[in-house]
């Protein structure tokens, strides 16, 4: 097989995937990164005595079995489950308070009215015989039927043509996160429970996931705070790629291919020639396509306060600004005694709700987040132990 060269702009984990793919395959690939660092939104920040994930957290293996390959068997990484749910963590909503394991989710616990029948069903439940003929037709007929049938529905529709109350629709939407995007296609959000559901076990890499963005760039070379200006298709099917590299100077590459591996919305700041009916496609495609925001919020403690109350693990639920509480995962210090430093994701928000973080100061943020949790967690002395707050934003450009 001739060896080709090939330009891959973005060092995201699919950039760096095909990189290292191409590379091993004999080619020679150069990849283009506008950032300093390669990863995407696969973002490890370690302290040194404890780690946490501002980016992907959460690795479904069982389901996944591309990333399974990848992480078990091409690069041996060292696994361990990552902890969703555990029974001392809580809900919180209107106001009412309940353990995990102390609650059915039904409405009238957090003092929702809704009708009779559905008085004795969680939300959870509910969704899941929503959306159960929408499985059926899956495992039938496959993807394109279901595309075919409910394409045209969003969430709240469906959901209403179902026969579910708006306050029902509603308590779904703040359990799945989906408040906002209750008006965006019921198909994507169908997708996402196929893979994503109350039986889906998770991992995370022992030391970070940032492990697996170094064992594919071992073998990759990848030009960093380098964004990719324009991509020109020759006539000979040639590619130009016009970069601007750190020292601020403009310079044009030429390769037999090109792949742009970024998110949509950094893909449209690149200029395409000539613009022929393939580049208006793709160009109407990257318009329309639809990107949510996401933040996440770190307190630092200089204890595991939380462990006072028996909760190792999991995660809480609120609808106050917070959202969603995780805990431990990422402590590396989690189970030592005389540790001085305990780290706790206070928030993991998608959509409007990281709206609310994305305007505010670090100083606005970091009261809120602790009157939260006072809140969720009933106690008054949370404040005694605080350290500091890291916060990271992300918007539909990266």
């Amino acid at each position: 097989m001739q060896c080709k060269t090939i330009a891959i702009v973005g060092a995201g984990v699919t950039g760096l995937t095909m990189a290292y793919e191409l590379t091993r395959a004999g080619h020679k690939v150069i990849v283009f990164e506008a950032d300093e660092k390669a990863g995407g939104r696969l973002l490890t920040y370690d302290t040194g005595k404890t780690i946490i994930e501002l980016g992907g957290m959460r690795l479904p293996l069982d389901v996944h079995t591309l990333t399974d390959t990848y992480l078990r068997k091409r690069f041996n990484l060292p696994l361990e489950p990552f902890v969703t749910s555990n029974p001392n963590t809580f809900i919180y909503i209107n106001g009412v308070r309940h353990r995990l394991n102390n609650t059915n989710f039904l409405a009238h616990e957090y003092n929702m009215q809704v009708p009779e029948n559905e008085q004795n069903k969680s939300p959870f439940v509910l969704w899941n015989e929503a959306i159960q003929p929408l499985l059926d037709l899956f495992n039938n007929k496959g993807w394109d039927a279901v595309v075919n049938e409910y394409g045209s529905y969003n969430v709240r529709q469906y959901l209403t043509d179902y026969g579910l109350s708006n306050t029902m629709i509603d308590y779904i939407g703040l359990m799945f996160a989906i408040e906002t995007n209750l008006f965006t296609a019921l198909t994507s959000h169908f997708r996402d429970a196929l893979l994503i559901n109350e039986y889906t076990k998770f991992y995370h890499i022992v030391g970070g996931n940032k492990r697996l963005i170094d064992s594919l760039s071992e073998s990759c070379q990848i030009n960093y705070s380098t964004p990719v200006l324009a991509i020109h298709r020759n006539e000979d099917r040639t590619i130009n790629i016009t970069i601007k590299n750190k020292m601020n100077i403009t310079n044009t590459l030429k390769f037999d291919y090109a792949v742009v591996a970024t998110t949509a919305p950094a893909a449209r700041l690149i200029h395409y020639t000539p613009v022929n009916e393939q580049v208006q496609s793709m160009s109407r495609a990257l318009r329309q396509l639809h990107y949510d925001c996401a933040s996440k919020v770190v307190l630092y403690f200089n204890r595991s306060w939380w462990h006072d109350q028996n909760i190792y693990g999991g995660s809480s639920t609120t609808d106050l600004p917070l959202r969603f509480i995780y805990y431990d995962n990422y402590n590396t210090t989690v189970n030592g005694t005389n540790h001085t430093e305990s780290v706790l994701l206070a928030s993991y928000t998608f959509a409007q709700d990281s709206a609310l973080w994305s305007s505010s100061t670090i100083d606005q943020i970091t009261d809120r987040a602790l009157f939260d949790l006072e809140q969720i967690h009933s106690r008054s002395d949370i404040r005694q132990y605080y350290l500091r707050t890291v916060v990271k934003h992300w918007y539909v450009i990266y």
